[in-house]
């Protein structure tokens, strides 16, 4: 009760955050993450959080970015996806201590990704297919989108680069039998959006092209 006109709400696993006018975060649902060591659930919301402006869930942890452009996670830090060692073994990649401003956010599986304010991007969490080794010298990014152990970033230029997992080819390359492949030129897109197996992108002309795996459940599914 209590919650103020919001932001469009960002949905986790079985739980939801939103963002106020004031810059408070709500959230409810499922709160399972207070079982892990931390004891903190992805919907137990800092009481010291302070102004945010900007929201990301991942599968059972939370992100905000603050006004400040400082970045705060809490819930699940099982692979390391909100701050400090893990919770439990993995191959995993920790917050940088100085991660410095940050203008965009995005959590993926038990990932989180930061668009810092020169353009870089920094992640960490989980590392298992190299969703962590965002690349350093491609150019500026202005938007990013962390899926299931893959992460997606449109450039200022609008060109879009991937990294991690790519077995269904959801990062980019040709098409194959249950695959489609990524649409090649890509034309120029404004942002991009990453999923468990498949990729969305809105080009800078309206129009949306995706890559994505097929099975019997699409076969039906026309492309633009």
């Amino acid at each position: 009760t209590g919650v103020q006109t919001c932001a469009l709400p960002i949905c986790g696993y079985a739980f939801t955050l939103a963002l106020q006018q004031d810059g408070r975060v709500r959230a409810w649902g499922d709160n399972w993450s207070r079982n892990y060591p931390s004891g903190i659930g992805q919907c137990d919301v800092p009481p010291d959080l302070g102004v945010a402006t900007e929201i990301a869930a991942g599968t059972l942890h939370s992100v905000a970015l603050l006004a400040d452009g400082s970045v705060r996670a809490w819930g699940s830090n099982d692979n390391a996806q909100c701050e400090g060692p893990p919770d439990s073994g993995g191959v995993v990649r920790e917050k940088p201590a100085n991660l410095g401003a940050t203008s965009h956010i995005a959590a993926g599986d038990q990932t989180t990704v930061a668009v810092l304010a020169d353009g870089g991007v920094a992640a960490w969490g989980a590392n298992f297919y190299g969703e962590c080794d965002a690349p350093r010298s491609t150019g500026r990014f202005s938007q990013v989108s962390a899926g299931t152990e893959y992460v997606m970033g449109v450039r200022a230029d609008g060109s879009i680069e991937g990294w991690g997992r790519n077995d269904w080819g959801q990062v980019g390359g040709p098409s194959s039998q249950g695959v489609r492949g990524r649409p090649e030129p890509m034309p120029p897109c404004v942002k991009v959006s990453a999923g468990e197996r498949h990729t969305l992108a809105i080009r800078n002309d309206g129009q949306d092209r995706k890559s994505t795996r097929l099975n019997s459940s699409h076969a039906n599914i026309s492309y633009a």
